[in-house]
């Protein structure tokens, strides 16, 4: 599950790590490809999984396992943990604790599970989101690169992301809402209490708001551009 990275800053002053790049320019493309590359990958795997391993999976999300599905679940937990050092350590502004506690809530949603072998398939199909990632990311390298807002793969891409946040965010989010509501404390009975009190609902108010701030960036640009 990944958030939007809006306006980039200097380092931060406040927290210096190995992580910390002086190159204000280097350290924004880095950030960027980086997350382009692991929305692609785990999100064009995580819709591979629910497929290919279809129905099995959707019948038994909490004991489903693979070698595949596990692995995507350990490089997105690497991700999110190497992502949010980045961010702590080259970031500051509003945003930097938004995006910080969305990862903070990712790293343990999956850490729990890979440790267990457990909640597997709740776990790909959380990853949904970054399908929806790869369009965000791409919206960024557009900008990075400053390609023209007319441009049409501009165009059909700021559509595809609004159409795919909606479907692979909010669509993921009720399903497993409504499961983890079905199972309750097979889950397990801590985990599911961090799962259905502090996490679905962190995320249940978070997107709408991420999805509100696309929305105004997108038709404010449009308009600017007219």
């Amino acid at each position: 599950m990944t958030s939007t990275h809006q306006k980039d800053s200097s380092p931060s002053p406040f927290v210096r790590t190995c992580f910390t790049d002086p190159n204000v320019e280097r350290c924004k493309r880095t950030n960027i490809w980086m997350s382009f590359l692991h929305a692609l990958i785990a999100g064009t795997l995580a819709i591979y999984s629910l497929w290919i391993y279809s129905p099995d999976i959707h019948n038994d999300y909490i004991g489903h396992i693979t070698w595949l599905t596990y692995l995507i679940g350990c490089f997105s937990f690497g991700y999110f943990c190497y992502d949010s050092m980045d961010i702590i350590s080259n970031r500051r502004g509003a945003d930097l604790w938004q995006m910080v506690l969305h990862h903070v809530i990712v790293i343990f949603t999956f850490g729990p599970n890979i440790v267990r072998l457990k909640n597997v398939g709740y776990q790909t199909l959380t990853l949904l989101a970054e399908f929806n990632s790869i369009f965000l990311h791409m919206r960024r390298l557009f900008e990075l690169y400053n390609i023209s807002p007319h441009n049409q793969i501009v165009r059909l891409n700021m559509y595809i992301n609004q159409i795919t946040f909606i479907i692979c965010r909010f669509g993921m989010l009720a399903c497993i809402s409504l499961g983890v509501y079905h199972d309750g404390e097979r889950i397990g009975v801590y985990y599911y209490k961090y799962i259905a009190y502090i996490c679905l609902p962190a995320l249940w108010i978070m997107n709408p708001y991420l999805l509100y701030r696309l929305l105004c960036a997108d038709f404010s640009r449009k308009a600017k551009s007219k």
